[in-house]
Order: C-alpha cells, then sequence, then structure tokens
C-alpha cells in the first residue's frame, strides 16, 4: 500500500514537472523581462580626472530617463510607454517567448520634479518634436520564473546622440546640483542644425550658446574641429545658463572692458573661438558671474560634490605660466581645478571695483560655496541663485545684502560671504 503511494506521487510530481516544462516551451508563454538601452556619445575634453563620462572614446552610455515606445511587432499591439529609469531601463513587463518586439527610444527625456528636456529634429522649429530611434528584438524560449534583460547598443553616432547620455545625467544629478524646477519642471530644448541653415526661427547664429530669456540652447556647428556636441563641458555650460536663467541669476551684459591692455586680462589670444570673453578675462560684473556659474554647473555636472580635485575642461586657449619660459598660451583643452582659489583678477588684473570680474573667479567661488563649507553649511544651485533674485544687482555689496535679507548672520550667509573673500571676488567701492 505504500509503495503504491509512493508511485502515485512520483508519477503526480512527474506529470506536474513535464507540464511546467510544455509551458515553459509554448510560443504563448510570458515571464518577466525589461529593455535597456544606451546612446551612443563621443566627447572629445574627456579623460582629465573628472568623475562622469571619463573616456575619450565612442561608448555606448546608459539612456537615463529618455522616452520610450514598446510593441508587440507581430501582432502590432501596444506593451509599454513611458520614461526609462536611472539605469536606462524599462519596468519589468510580462513579455511572450518566441517574440519579436519593437523597440523605439526618443531624444527627449523627463524626470517629475526634475525637468523635461527635447533635441529638436533638424529642419525643424522649436518645440515639442524629437527624433525617435527604433530598434528590433525577438525574444526566445523563456525559463520559469527568471528574470530577463536585453540591452540595445547602437551604433549611430551623432550630435542628437552626443546630447543625450548629458541631458540625462543632469536628471540624475538633480537632487546633487540642487537646482529649482518649479512646478511644472524645467523644461528645455536643443537644436543642433542652425549654423548650416539659418533658420531665423532657430539660433541666431552658428556656435554653442544659450538664448537668454528663453528656453533654447543652440549647439550649432564646430568647434575647434569637431561639432560642439563633441565637448560635454561646453554642453553642461550653456544648461547652466538655462538654469541660472530660469532663477534670474548672474549672466547678460557686456563682456570685455575696451580699454584693458593687460593680454592677460583679455581674449586677444583665443583663436579657437569667440574673443568676447575667456576664462581669464577682466568683464562687467553680471557678465563675469554668469559666465561662471556655467562653468561651475558644468563642473558639478561631470564631478562629485566630494572629489578633492574638481575638473573644468576649457575650450579655449589660455594663459599657463610654464617654467622657465614663462607665460605660454596653453591650447584648447585645458583641465581647469576648480577647488583652486586662484584670484586671477586680483593677481593678475587690475580690478579696482566691484563692477568687473574674472569668470575664473566666480566659478570657483560657486564651487567652494557649492562644495566646500566653511561652517558645516553648503549652498545649492538654487541657494545660490535666490541671492541674485533677492539682490538689487549684480555687485557683490549688494549680493552681501541679498544673502543677509534672505538668511540673516546663519551659517549660510557665512558660507557666501567668506567664500566670496577666499575667492577674490568681494571687490567693494
Amino acid at each position: 500500500m505504500k509503495s503504491y503511494t509512493i508511485t502515485k506521487k512520483m508519477g503526480t510530481y512527474c506529470l506536474l514537472i513535464a507540464g511546467v516544462m510544455l509551458w515553459t516551451l509554448s510560443a504563448q508563454a510570458h515571464t518577466a523581462m525589461r529593455f535597456c538601452t544606451t546612446w551612443r556619445s563621443h566627447y572629445v575634453d574627456s579623460g582629465h580626472g573628472e568623475d562622469v563620462f571619463t573616456s575619450d572614446n565612442p561608448l555606448n552610455r546608459p539612456a537615463q530617463y529618455t522616452r520610450y515606445y514598446l510593441r508587440n511587432n507581430d501582432t502590432g499591439a501596444y506593451v509599454s510607454s513611458g520614461y526609462l529609469d536611472s539605469d536606462g531601463c524599462t519596468p519589468y513587463l510580462s513579455l511572450s517567448s518566441n517574440t519579436e518586439y519593437k523597440f523605439s527610444q526618443g531624444t527627449k527625456v523627463s524626470k517629475s520634479g526634475a525637468g523635461t528636456l527635447y533635441v529638436n529634429p533638424d529642419g525643424y522649429n522649436w518645440g515639442y518634436s524629437y527624433v525617435w530611434y527604433t530598434y528590433y528584438y525577438t525574444t526566445g524560449s523563456f525559463i520559469y520564473n527568471v528574470h530577463h534583460e536585453h540591452t540595445f547598443n547602437p551604433s549611430t553616432l551623432n550630435p542628437y546622440t552626443n546630447i543625450m547620455p548629458i541631458v540625462g545625467k543632469v536628471l540624475d544629478k538633480y537632487d546633487t546640483l540642487g537646482y529649482n524646477a518649479g512646478p511644472y519642471g524645467l523644461v528645455t530644448f536643443f537644436h543642433t542644425d542652425c549654423k548650416e541653415n539659418r533658420n531665423p526661427s532657430c539660433c541666431d547664429h552658428g556656435g554653442a550658446y544659450y538664448k537668454r530669456g528663453t528656453p533654447y540652447i543652440c549647439m550649432a556647428g564646430d568647434w575647434g574641429g569637431s561639432g560642439a556636441t563633441y565637448w560635454k563641458f561646453i554642453l553642461g555650460h550653456e544648461i547652466g545658463h538655462r538654469v541660472a536663467d530660469y532663477h534670474d541669476g548672474p549672466g547678460g551684459g557686456s563682456y570685455s572692458f575696451d580699454d584693458q591692455t593687460n593680454p592677460r586680462c583679455n581674449c586677444n589670444h583665443v583663436e579657437s573661438g569667440s574673443q568676447l570673453h575667456c576664462m581669464q578675462s577682466m568683464e562687467y560684473i553680471a557678465a563675469a558671474e554668469g559666465e561662471g556659474f556655467g562653468h561651475f554647473f558644468s563642473s558639478a555636472l561631470f564631478n562629485n560634490r566630494s572629489s578633492s580635485n574638481g575638473i573644468f575642461v576649457c575650450p579655449k586657449e589660455t594663459w599657463f605660466y610654464f617654467p622657465p619660459y614663462g607665460w605660454i598660451v596653453y591650447p584648447p583643452e585645458r583641465p581647469f581645478d576648480v577647488t583652486n582659489y586662484t584670484k586671477w583678477g586680483e593677481t593678475e588684473c587690475s580690478l579696482g571695483n566691484e563692477n568687473k570680474g574674472v569668470e575664473l573667479d566666480w566659478m570657483e567661488f560657486f564651487w567652494h560655496a557649492w562644495a566646500d563649507p566653511i561652517s558645516s553649511t553648503t549652498l545649492t544651485s538654487s541657494e545660490l541663485m535666490s541671492v541674485w533674485e533677492e539682490s538689487s544687482s549684480s555687485n557683490y555689496d549688494d549680493l552681501l545684502d541679498g544673502a543677509f535679507s534672505l538668511w540673516g548672520n546663519t551659517s549660510r550667509y557665512v558660507q557666501f560671504w567668506w567664500q566670496g573673500y577666499y575667492s577674490g571676488v568681494d571687490h567693494h567701492d
């Protein structure tokens, strides 16, 4: 009797196992699977000691927060759509085995509370249009109760795909960067084809620049023999201008003084780009602050806040003291350590009053205020910009008044005040 019972149970188990195997091999079997994807990108200004996107070779990088759409290509049925996560992946979905799926990824990123950024197609006006790239994948036979994953590694490399990993990284570092995206999210648009087409509804001219007072960033034309989108620090810098303008922060106005004759404080040595302004030129204060914030934001994007050295790679020629030869003009792609206190305006230029400034000094001020606490307190990008919103002008005394109005005699005010002193931007009448 016992033998019969055991045999009967074993037969039942065998039938169950066989049933599972048949279900596993069935064309209609379902299991949890997700798709991940990447953007092919190439940044020529990488590999100088920064912490993010460190290789200057073409690489596939995660498509963080990218817009996606997934269909069953055999039936045409909708499966899923939305935005990828911080790893560039869909949620785990119930998918069928032995089935072809159509996966599309667009040049748009979005993260709740952090913002939405679009890369507009060539030939289109500014707006909510973006470029779709589509790939196909056929599932095999699924193993029961095992999660599956497939990653797309596209070979397409162009200005669109260069922009996408960077805008995804902006959203990924939203909490660390600390900018205020507002109640509807910070919406920003990129265009890349304007130098050639001269579309008046697009960009006013070629080059890399933010159109102040708008949500538009132009990344058109060449820089140093390659497209401007191949320079990640330029991309980060222009996004910084957008963030500053959104907060009514520094920027705009005239740049260099016409009477600045010290060669290390003007831009006559620059050949790779515009001589309107450069890293070490003496400028009107609002312009120096605005460009310095752009440099800082790019540095914060590609370096960890806790870095002992934070790197910003300058795309223009700069002055460099090189013993025993003295001062030389350093070619583009020079890395600056933003953790220094250079005080270029005080040591090299004639900064006699508070209406003048140097981009390098203000870049270092913003970095130290954001990353280097004087009394256990650092300031977010949003808090820094709130000082400009509160102040009557960009002059340093008015900024101190604005900071005091916001925080009183607290550690935040001390952080703003003392970092201004250490960075050499505290010029008074």
